[in-house]
């Protein structure tokens, strides 16, 4: 019975140290971009804006709204862990 408790106790500590550095490698990017055709992607019924490597995830609603050759303020969220996925957060036509 203490070998579950020993077990069971490394395994939650683990699982926090590791959420923990998860969470750590979270990054916010801000800058101004000049959307191309070659930056926006539509599939699967998701749609995507490719900054700096970056795939942004966007509604579809922000997709349609985006106009090719304009440049944006735009701020989002992604983790160096993940695999080169992030959020969007702000976006605005730089006037």
């Amino acid at each position: 019975m203490k070998k579950i408790y020993i077990i069971l106790g490394v395994f939650i500590i683990g699982t926090v140290i590791w959420g923990g550095y998860y969470q750590l490698n979270g990054m916010t990017t801000e800058g101004y971009f000049n959307i191309e055709e070659n930056t926006m992607l539509a599939e699967n019924g998701k749609y995507y804006l490719f900054l700096e490597e970056q795939k942004i995830e966007v509604t579809e609603d922000l997709f349609k709204q985006i106009r090719v050759n304009h440049q944006y303020h735009i701020k989002y969220s992604w983790n160096k862990l993940g695999n080169n996925k992030g959020k969007i957060e702000d976006i605005d036509l730089d006037s």
